[in-house]
């Protein structure tokens, strides 16, 4: 493994469960990647952390810290000496901005500083910070400098990938936020961020942006960086420009500007938090390995494979930005190809579901009125240095919230044979989840029209042509319904029941396969 981010500990942990010996490089001091070197530490608790990545650790698996691949150690190195590689190194570096004086000194991108702050560096922002970016990352920034004693303010950059723009910028908005947020920690008391979007257009989490906010952070939507003005080699001011719109009519994002509202916003610091890029010096030139126009490693994701057999990759190098959970799955992803290349086998996986009848199954009293609760956090005044900001719930606060648990895996399960379309269950639904429709109504795909006319025993076409509104279909909004079985309990016919789904997957691999490369 290369790397020991959150995708590259899930392969390890995956691959010593099946009993190889795995072995990580780390190029810096300690492990977990972005999650120990990209989020604050008041964002998570290092202790905890630490505790999870012993407990792979303790499966066997090596970890050699400070080991970079690309100089001394090399890919094809790792490829001799071992039946499978793995790239895990995320994207570890900031995207600079492409205007006006971006290579001024006290011009940094988030992820330095962010690197910086969490390997304990000394940081010095100055007094007045600004931040660019829209994302979660210039919202940490701005906080970060503050931390730092110094005013930052953010703007959000044009993203170059408009289709994976989504995800991305979220990732991005919500380093932002990181960075604002460690500002503040770092001591720095003026701190602003810029956007491009309008409030209702940032793609940042509307918790991200409260807890900024409340922080002391200011926020400046439709306001975009127009140049960086400079004195003596060192960044003295943005000159800002205001945003005419952010998306044209097709819905993409191509930012347009109005020309005559430019202005200069003094800085001793500009923190740019635009995007994050991968360093693919690790892959020592190796050209095998096709890249993505977006600079990231193309992989089949279905088994995490790159276009070199024996090498495989995940996380953000081969995603782009994402939460840590999807880290984590494109972990579990890579481990199972790297295991099917391995023994040069295709795996089965074997689905075993059961469904179980619950005749009891009612929501508690009042259970419409219990409120969502923010997890309890430290108070303003509280917020400095390492410490986490979230404190967690109470045992019995912990009970309340889980209480609020719709359970998804309970659903209403229809049995047509015993409808007399009464349209009780329609009537009583608190939430208009359910109607009773005739089959000329529906306009469904391919799967409806199989279930459809496996009842029907002839054409949807043929069957409508004589007989338009002779059947009806109950229809669903699975979203909106909460399993409160009110229309279970309201159906004369025991029609409707409440069903819990449960499944467990079994995995085993198949015959030799010459296919598997």
């Amino acid at each position: 493994m290369i790397g020991s981010g959150p995708s590259g500990l899930t392969v390890a942990h995956d691959m010593a469960i099946l009993g190889h010996e795995v072995t990580i490089y780390e190029a810096g001091p300690k492990s977990g990647g972005m999650l120990r070197y990209g989020v604050p530490v008041y964002r998570i608790d290092q202790d905890d952390m630490d505790l999870e990545i012993q407990s792979i650790l303790d499966l066997g698996v090596e970890i050699r810290y400070e080991t970079p691949i690309g100089e001394e150690i090399t890919l094809a190195d790792l490829r001799r000496e071992n039946d499978a590689v793995y790239l895990g190194v995320g994207l570890m570096e900031g995207r600079s901005l492409n205007i006006e004086g971006s290579e001024l000194d006290g011009v940094i991108t988030a992820i330095d500083l962010l690197l910086n702050y969490n390997l304990g560096y000394k940081v010095e922002l100055g007094k007045e910070v600004l931040v660019v970016g829209g994302g979660d990352v210039a919202m940490d920034a701005a906080r970060t400098a503050l931390r730092l004693g110094q005013a930052t303010a953010d703007q959000q950059a044009a993203l170059e990938e408009t289709e994976a723009r989504a995800e991305e910028e979220a990732e991005t908005v919500s380093t932002a936020l990181d960075v604002a947020r460690t500002a503040i920690r770092l001591g720095v008391v003026d701190v602003k961020m810029i956007a491009l979007e309008d409030w209702d257009e940032m793609p940042a989490s509307e918790i991200e942006l409260e807890e900024a906010l409340e922080e002391g952070i200011e926020i400046f939507p439709r306001t975009g960086p127009n140049r960086i003005i400079g004195e003596d080699g060192k960044v003295k001011a943005l000159e800002v420009i205001q945003v005419e719109s952010v998306f044209d009519e097709q819905g993409k994002f191509n930012p347009k500007f109005k020309p005559g509202t430019e202005e200069q916003w003094e800085c001793d610091t500009l923190i740019l938090a635009i995007g994050q890029q991968a360093d693919l010096s690790v892959l020592g030139g190796a050209e095998d390995i096709r890249i993505s126009p977006r600079g990231l490693v193309e992989i089949d994701p279905e088994t995490g494979q790159t276009s070199v057999p024996d090498v495989f990759a995940g996380g953000d190098v081969a995603y782009g930005p994402r939460l840590i959970i999807d880290a984590v799955r494109h972990g579990h992803v890579a481990a199972l190809g790297m295991e099917q290349f391995i023994q040069s086998r295709s795996l089965n996986v074997e689905t075993k579901t059961e469904w179980t009848e619950l005749p009891n199954h009612v929501m508690f009293e009042n259970w419409t009125r219990l409120e969502r609760r923010k997890v309890p956090s430290l108070p303003l005044d509280r917020r400095t240095g390492i410490s986490v900001v979230e404190v967690g719930y109470s045992e019995s606060e912990a009970a309340e919230q889980g209480s609020r648990c719709l359970e998804c895996s309970v659903n209403t399960i229809f049995d047509g044979s015993k409808c007399i379309l009464c349209n009780a269950c329609v009537d009583v639904c608190p939430w208009d989840c359910l109607k009773i429709v005739s089959l000329d109504m529906i306009d469904g795909d391919e799967q409806y029209r199989g279930v459809v006319e496996s009842f029907l025993g002839t054409s949807l076409e043929t069957y409508l042509v004589g007989n338009p509104d002779s059947i009806a279909a109950m229809i669903k909004d699975d979203v909106a319904c909460t399993r409160c079985a009110l229309c279970a309990d309201r159906c004369p016919t025991d029609a409707i029941t409440m069903e819990t789904f449960r499944f467990q997957e079994t995995l085993s691999l198949g015959e030799p396969n010459e296919e598997i490369d």
